[in-house]
This record gives structure tokens, C-alpha cells and sequence, in this order.
């Protein structure tokens, strides 16, 4: 996840990875499993926190890759 950033926005609505092997191993899928639909926003302190547990080994990574980039003009 981009340091700089102060939150995140994933949706598998915006995934290029939804329906894909990605998909079942994403750390999105079981927060918000059996509801893909649901948005999510996960600020910095939240990212950190998902990242130490992914890192440990506790929950899947966050795979989400946006489709499109809301940054990009």
C-alpha cells in the first residue's frame, strides 16, 4: 500500500481481479465475505494494522488492484 496515502478506498465492484484465483485469497474477500458488494475504507492506521497481520501471517494480503486509478486526471 502507498505510503503516502492517508486512506483507501477497495471495492470488488473495482477490482481487475475480481472472479479470478486473486479473488479467493484477498484479504477484502473475508472482511467482507459473503457481501462483496460492500465498500471499504481502511485509513492509515487501519492499512498498517492489516499489513503487520498479513505479514504474520494471519490474514491473506490485500490483492485489490482498482480497475481504474481515481488519481490519474
Amino acid at each position: 500500500m502507498p505510503r503516502h496515502a492517508a486512506s483507501i478506498t477497495v471495492s470488488c465492484e473495482t477490482c481487475v481481479m475480481r472472479y479470478t484465483a486473486h479473488c479467493a485469497d484477498c484479504l477484502l474477500t473475508h472482511v467482507v465475505s459473503p457481501a462483496p458488494k460492500e465498500v471499504i475504507e481502511l485509513d492509515e492506521d487501519e492499512c498498517r494494522a492489516m499489513a503487520l497481520l498479513a505479514r504474520a501471517g494471519m490474514v491473506p494480503t490485500l490483492l485489490h488492484r482498482a480497475a481504474t486509478d481515481p488519481h490519474r486526471g
